[in-house]
């Protein structure tokens, strides 16, 4: 393998996020601005920077749109989506951002992996995996995004709860929303884009972090813990000994249990 040219594009930066979008090449750097570069690959021998934007923050992953790029990022302690307007090769435009996890810290999977942020055009849909951690708690959910191609816009609507950190969503039929966690997995009803309502739910596995037996039957706790993702109240849940996923009751462990 024979190298045909090299670019130096910017020092003292790490390299963040990179796409290939037939001719072209976008990369994200990133110390202390969140650089967006422009390439030109059109001449392998010759690859040129056609343009780039400095924003704060940075972003980690980049999907191209034609003329359009929706990004995933960090903002401060948040996460943000960004949409930059691409059609300029020389200078690319910041047309909109939205910032999730307003109320302190958040974290997304989409961030590392990404597989978990689904990007639907033509239902001009972005679903986002968010955990926000504020005033000792953490909440977990699927934040609903929507992208206006024809106006270059974004906007954060509703949210899709879970009680476990969401792991992958996608739309399957008309409105309706499959979301899945390690736990659950969640039919939801998106027609109203603000305000998503759970249709159907299946458990598809929960912790045991204690077991106690007693006659012919398997007393199964779970311990409350927000912070690793699981539910913030301890749990007890009663099954038969010769079949411990056959929960007959969960009883939530509270104080005033």
């Amino acid at each position: 393998m024979n190298r045909r040219a090299q670019l130096q594009v910017i020092q003292n930066e790490w390299l963040f996020a990179t796409r290939f979008d037939g001719d072209r090449l976008y990369a994200v750097t990133f110390q202390q601005t969140d650089p967006l570069w422009l390439l030109d690959l059109s001449d392998p021998d010759k690859p040129a920077i056609t343009g780039h934007l400095e924003v704060p923050s940075w972003s980690s992953f980049i999907e191209p749109m034609g003329n359009l790029l929706v990004a995933v990022g960090r903002e401060g302690a948040g996460v943000q989506i960004s949409l930059f307007d691409v059609t300029d090769r020389t200078a690319p435009q910041l047309a909109s951002r939205v910032n999730l996890g307003e109320s302190g810290y958040s974290w997304s999977e989409a961030e590392w992996n990404e597989k978990a942020v689904r990007i639907l055009p033509k239902a001009g849909l972005i679903l986002v995996p968010v955990t926000e951690w504020s005033g000792g708690k953490a909440s977990h959910g699927v934040r609903i995004l929507e992208l206006n191609r024809s106006g270059k816009t974004l906007a954060a609507l509703g949210s899709i709860r879970h009680e476990f950190s969401p792991r992958r969503s996608t739309l399957l039929d008309g409105d309706l929303v499959a979301s899945v966690s390690n736990r659950e997995l969640l039919l939801v009803d998106v027609q109203d884009r603000s305000a998503p309502v759970v249709k159907a739910e299946a458990t598809l596995a929960f912790g045991v972090d204690r077991l106690a037996l007693y006659s012919s039957w398997l007393y199964q706790f779970e311990n409350g813990n927000s912070w690793s993702g699981g539910p913030s109240t301890a749990v007890m849940r009663v099954a038969p000994s010769n079949n411990p996923d056959g929960v007959v009751a969960q009883i939530p462990l509270t104080a005033s249990n």
